[in-house]
Protein backbone atom coordinates (compact mmCIF):
# COMPACT_ATOMS: atom_id res chain seq x y z
CA UNK A 1 0.00 0.00 0.00
CA UNK A 2 1.53 3.44 -0.92
CA UNK A 3 1.60 6.10 1.96
CA UNK A 4 -0.57 9.26 1.74
CA UNK A 5 1.16 12.42 0.29
CA UNK A 6 3.65 14.11 2.34
CA UNK A 7 1.65 16.16 4.91
CA UNK A 8 -1.10 14.29 4.91
CA UNK A 9 -0.78 12.61 8.46
CA UNK A 10 0.48 15.60 9.60
CA UNK A 11 -3.38 16.94 8.69
CA UNK A 12 -3.99 14.50 11.67
CA UNK A 13 -2.18 17.10 14.55
CA UNK A 14 -5.37 18.67 14.38
CA UNK A 15 -6.49 15.16 15.81
CA UNK A 16 -4.46 15.10 18.17
CA UNK A 17 -4.53 17.96 20.32
CA UNK A 18 -8.73 17.46 20.12
CA UNK A 19 -8.03 14.58 21.70
CA UNK A 20 -5.47 16.43 24.55
CA UNK A 21 -8.50 18.42 25.25
CA UNK A 22 -10.57 16.06 26.02
CA UNK A 23 -13.04 17.45 23.76
CA UNK A 24 -14.85 14.30 22.18
CA UNK A 25 -16.70 16.60 19.67
CA UNK A 26 -13.84 18.21 18.42
CA UNK A 27 -12.21 14.97 18.31
CA UNK A 28 -14.90 13.38 15.68
CA UNK A 29 -15.48 16.97 13.75
CA UNK A 30 -11.67 16.26 12.85
CA UNK A 31 -11.83 12.60 12.14
CA UNK A 32 -14.59 13.97 9.60
CA UNK A 33 -12.25 16.51 8.23
CA UNK A 34 -9.36 13.93 8.02
CA UNK A 35 -12.33 10.89 6.51
CA UNK A 36 -13.11 13.83 3.77
CA UNK A 37 -9.95 13.45 2.63
CA UNK A 38 -10.64 10.31 1.03
CA UNK A 39 -7.39 8.56 2.19
CA UNK A 40 -7.49 4.84 3.16
CA UNK A 41 -8.43 4.81 7.02
CA UNK A 42 -5.95 1.87 7.85
CA UNK A 43 -3.39 3.91 6.23
CA UNK A 44 -4.55 7.12 8.22
CA UNK A 45 -3.69 5.22 11.09
CA UNK A 46 -0.72 3.40 10.21
CA UNK A 47 0.63 6.90 9.51
CA UNK A 48 -0.80 8.32 12.58
CA UNK A 49 0.77 5.68 14.85
CA UNK A 50 4.15 7.76 13.48
CA UNK A 51 2.84 10.74 14.33
CA UNK A 52 2.09 8.81 18.14
CA UNK A 53 5.69 7.74 18.08
CA UNK A 54 7.46 11.15 17.49
CA UNK A 55 5.02 13.08 19.80
CA UNK A 56 7.46 14.19 22.88
CA UNK A 57 4.38 15.54 25.07
CA UNK A 58 3.50 12.06 25.70
CA UNK A 59 4.84 9.10 27.91
CA UNK A 60 5.82 5.62 26.80
CA UNK A 61 2.86 4.03 28.59
CA UNK A 62 0.32 6.40 26.84
CA UNK A 63 1.84 5.91 23.52
CA UNK A 64 1.70 2.00 24.06
CA UNK A 65 -1.92 2.41 24.80
CA UNK A 66 -2.91 4.22 22.02
CA UNK A 67 -0.20 1.91 19.75
CA UNK A 68 -2.14 -0.48 21.22
CA UNK A 69 -6.06 0.63 19.84
CA UNK A 70 -4.29 1.15 16.76
CA UNK A 71 -3.62 -2.57 16.02
CA UNK A 72 -6.90 -3.41 17.55
CA UNK A 73 -8.62 -1.25 14.83
CA UNK A 74 -6.50 -2.04 11.80
CA UNK A 75 -7.16 -5.58 12.59
CA UNK A 76 -10.89 -4.57 12.22
CA UNK A 77 -10.45 -2.62 9.14
CA UNK A 78 -8.68 -5.68 7.59
CA UNK A 79 -12.27 -7.89 8.82
CA UNK A 80 -14.22 -5.24 7.12
CA UNK A 81 -15.31 -3.31 10.22
CA UNK A 82 -17.00 0.39 9.49
CA UNK A 83 -14.00 3.29 8.87
CA UNK A 84 -15.40 5.98 10.44
CA UNK A 85 -16.45 3.87 13.78
CA UNK A 86 -12.56 2.44 13.92
CA UNK A 87 -11.25 5.94 13.65
CA UNK A 88 -13.10 7.48 15.87
CA UNK A 89 -12.29 4.32 18.37
CA UNK A 90 -8.80 5.21 18.01
CA UNK A 91 -9.59 8.69 18.44
CA UNK A 92 -11.08 7.73 22.13
CA UNK A 93 -8.49 5.88 22.90
CA UNK A 94 -5.71 9.47 22.88
CA UNK A 95 -8.13 11.01 25.19
CA UNK A 96 -8.93 8.65 27.33
CA UNK A 97 -4.52 7.78 27.45
CA UNK A 98 -3.33 11.39 27.25
CA UNK A 99 -6.21 11.80 30.59
CA UNK A 100 -5.24 9.29 32.26
CA UNK A 101 -8.10 7.98 32.41
CA UNK A 102 -9.41 3.81 32.65
CA UNK A 103 -8.92 2.17 29.49
CA UNK A 104 -12.22 0.02 29.73
CA UNK A 105 -15.41 0.92 31.02
CA UNK A 106 -17.03 -1.25 33.20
Amino acid sequence: MCKMPYGVQWKLIPELRACKSGNFELASKEVNNVIAEGYPVSQMISQLFDVVIEENDLSDEQKARICKKMGESDKRLIDGAYTFLQLMDVASAIIRAVCNMQEEFH
